[in-house]
């Protein structure tokens, strides 16, 4: 019986050591491929950067052929774009001399032309088409555009979003920008310098093995990290995060000791029904331990044949449920692992797509609320404003969740590059409409509505793709709803319908002091505990009463979002809430 004991005992045991093995391969597996796949994301991310910015270069360097001279206006654009901040021509022939420039002097402490990294990289020019160094918060990227009798240098300065998320030190791991001659270029702003060399002298080497990837490398302290890295996009240069695998780690070391402590809880009772059982129990048991061995081997489905209502039928099922419940706990808590993981890093990400909740224009103020019902939400809004305009989005996915996130990260992105056009609200909105239909194929569409105002005019130029119509909201005392004036003339398809829908511009002439009021579907929707939802006539009777007694848009805002939470009261959201308003001078 003892025997029979012991080997029950190491078969079990043999069955969760191979469990847990399994188990944490899996875990591990979703860790790599959540650290590479941010890489590659901030890494396309710059990529994207760098060539909006050679793109912007470009068109500086034909008017200079053209006129032997940039722009005249091109200090304002630079001004005025948050994005690019510099760009000059540098003769390197022999000694560099600066044919011409524009910059924004405010954001630049030194003679570029002296600069020691920019004359260190021309000679990385005579074998790269593009070299980058950093300065400050800046990055430089340099080019031959000229080689003929005379070599003339494009240099092209702006900031990185991308990098400045990058280095973000508010994150579980340290962030580095490394080449493969070990240089550290940047890292997280926390870390003393030399912090790399001290505590991982091999890394060069590491990168230059896993080029794009994850593996283990050993720290002095002989402490065991996650190295992961990603090409940046230009020359040798790497992104590259270093996370200690212990704390990485943590969640997994918990699941095990839970799993360890279930394992134990059913094996006392295996042990305890084997001491007392018969021989016709024993030869039952080594049915048991068959089984077992079919388990350790792979098959999970095995079922053990329950005879009769005594102990050993007892026993057989326990096991057969042991089996069913460990392995459904393996199941639960890797798939609980992985979406967290993954939802972890998507909310991390739509975090960067919006904008800051208050905003003072040149004639006029923003303040936006947003709540996602889920991890990852469907509902965006943005402005962006420029010498002569106000611009202002927002957008509503269908549903909500991970698919509608996704959306909102291409709208954002298309967003982003048409606003440095200068172009028409029209033209604007076809763009962004064709670049939604190519990202989701047809199969996700989205509400948007498109306000652009005159700053000098005061009118307002507005496209309505089926989203629910803003009102305005005048400067007259006691507003009725009566007195709203609904912007509704201009009633088009939805985002990533078709690529040939057209959109019509519609306008309408603001009054001094007017207020605006844009929201999302799921305002009206929101329910409460009894389930009754607010509706569009309790919306509008909420916005009413706060415009009376709000001097000021924060206040509105804020008035609003606070009866929308006592209206709630704590209850579940069913859609995605995002509202703002715009006040106007």
């Amino acid at each position: 019986m003892l025997l029979l004991s012991l080997t029950s005992f190491l078969s079990s045991a043999v069955f969760l050591v191979y469990s847990v093995k399994v188990f944490e391969k899996d875990k591990i597996a979703y860790i790599y491929d959540s650290n590479n796949v941010y890489l590659e994301t901030i890494a396309n991310q710059f990529k994207n950067e760098l060539k909006l910015s050679s793109e912007i270069a470009r068109n500086f360097l034909y008017e200079y052929q053209k006129n032997k001279s940039f722009k005249a206006n091109g200090k304002d654009y630079l001004e005025n774009d948050s994005f690019l901040k510099g760009i000059y021509l540098i003769d390197v022939t022999h000694t560099p001399q600066l044919l011409d420039k524009v910059s924004v002097q405010s954001e630049i402490g030194f003679k570029i032309t002296e600069n020691p990294e920019f004359i260190k990289n021309l000679n990385a020019l005579k074998t790269e088409s593009k070299v980058m160094f950093l300065k400050n918060d800046f990055v430089f990227i340099e080019e031959i555009v000229y080689d003929s009798t005379e070599k003339i240098a494009l240099v092209t300065q702006f900031k990185s979003d991308a990098l400045k998320s990058f280095f973000d030190s508010n994150k579980a791991f340290n962030s580095f920008l490394i080449n493969l001659k070990g240089e550290v270029l940047r890292q997280t702003d926390d870390l003393v310098p030399g912090y790399i060399e001290t505590n991982f002298p091999q890394v060069s080497q590491k990168i230059e093995t896993v080029k794009m990837g994850t593996s283990e490398v050993k720290s002095r302290k002989k402490d065991v990290w996650l190295l992961s890295s990603s090409v940046l996009g230009i020359n040798d240069n790497y992104l590259m995060t270093l996370t200690n695998k212990a704390e990485a780690f943590s969640v997994l070391t918990y699941l095990i000791n839970k799993s360890i402590i279930v394992f134990l809880m059913v094996l006392s009772g295996v042990v305890l029904v084997s001491q007392v059982a018969s021989k016709y129990m024993t030869q039952r048991i080594l049915e048991l331990y068959e089984a077992a061995k079919q388990i350790i081997s792979g098959n999970f489905k095995v079922n053990v044949d329950v005879k009769g209502n005594d102990e050993i039928s007892l026993l057989s099922k326990t096991f057969n449920k042991m089996a069913v419940e460990i392995v459904k706990l393996l199941d639960e808590t890797a798939n609980k692992a992985r979406l967290e993981s993954e939802l972890k890093t998507a909310q991390a990400v739509q975090q960067t797509l919006f904008p800051q909740s208050y905003h003072e224009f040149e004639c006029g103020e923003i303040q936006g609320s947003y709540q996602s019902a889920s991890e990852c939400g469907g509902d965006w809004w943005h402005y962006f404003e420029n010498e002569s305009t106000i611009w202002f989005w927002i957008a509503d996915a269908t549903g909500h969740g991970a698919p509608a996130a996704l959306i909102t990260s291409a709208i954002k992105s298309a967003v982003a590059m048409v606003e440095n056009l200068k172009i028409e609200p029209q033209t604007a909105i076809e763009l962004v409409n064709k670049s939604i239909c190519q990202v989701s194929k047809n199969k996700m569409m989205m509400t948007c509505f498109l306000g652009v105002m005159d700053k000098k005019t005061k009118i307002i130029h507005y496209v309505n793709a089926s989203h629910e119509a803003p009102f305005v909201l005048s400067s007259k005392k006691d507003l009725k709803k009566k007195d709203l004036v609904f912007l509704d003339e201009s009633k088009c398809n939805r985002l990533g319908q078709s690529t040939s829908s057209e959109f019509q511009v519609a306008t309408y002439q603001l009054q001094p002091n007017d207020r605006i009021f844009v929201y999302t579907d799921g305002v009206p929707d929101v329910r409460n505990k009894k389930e009754e939802s607010l509706q569009e006539r309790g919306l509008f009777k909420l916005v009413i009463e706060n415009h009376n007694k709000s001097a000021n848009v924060k206040e509105f805002v804020e008035g609003i979002q606070h009866q929308l939470d006592l209206f709630r009261e704590n209850s579940e959201l069913i859609d995605d809430v995002t509202f703002f308003a715009v006040d106007f001078k």
